[in-house]
């Protein structure tokens, strides 16, 4: 039995490496980074979303902006394509 779904999924799979800046209640003035490299399916991104859930649920530290770099391919090469998401904070 063949599954035509789940071959397009995998096929669906590019390297995606996640830029987070967050900075902590406690100092705000204080940018830090947090990078994350996987592979994920596009142009849904679950397994990133999925993180930046948990993260915005379960860690203090506050996302000032994530930018999210993807590549066609599944090796190790050059970023193609580049998407930034700039958040605020209420400060």
């Amino acid at each position: 039995m063949k599954y035509p779904h789940s071959i397009t999924l995998v096929n669906n799979k590019v390297l995606v490496m996640v830029n987070i800046f967050y900075w902590m209640p406690d100092y705000e003035d204080i940018i830090q980074e947090f990078i994350w490299q996987t592979k994920d399916i596009q142009p849904t991104y679950p397994r990133v979303n999925k993180f930046l859930l948990y993260w915005k649920n379960n860690i203090d530290a506050v996302i000032n902006e994530v930018v999210l770099s993807t590549s066609s391919s599944t090796d190790y090469r050059y970023v193609s394509r580049k998407i930034n998401y700039e958040g605020g904070h209420n400060g």
